[in-house]
């Protein structure tokens, strides 16, 4: 959490910062400020635009951290409970079938 604390611009985010870690990735999620109309579509749109607005710098720092820590990195922006990360690395799982 500090390494990306210490890189994000300190304009993107009005709110607490969470980075979780597992064994294949790091999510790094933002709280951005609710618009004024508190309205769900408004605030979609408001994560949208950051999404948008922010896409270059958050893919170059991604770039350096997977290079530091050996893991991807995906990135989500919410408005109190609003919006899930935008990506994230979606592993198949493998079954096993029993022989006929």
């Amino acid at each position: 959490a500090p390494w990306f604390a210490g890189r994000i611009p300190d304009d993107w985010f009005s709110g607490d910062l969470r980075v979780t870690v597992d064994r294949d990735e790091i999510t790094v999620v933002g709280e951005l400020p609710a618009p004024e109309s508190g309205e769900a579509a408004a605030a979609e749109g408001r994560i949208t635009r950051w999404r948008e607005d922010t896409r270059e710098q958050r893919m170059r720092l991604a770039d350096w951290a997977q290079a530091k820590y050996g893991r991807s990195v995906t990135w989500g922006a919410r408005i109190g409970e609003a919006g899930p990360p935008f990506t994230h690395s979606a592993r198949p799982a493998q079954t096993l079938l029993p022989p006929n």
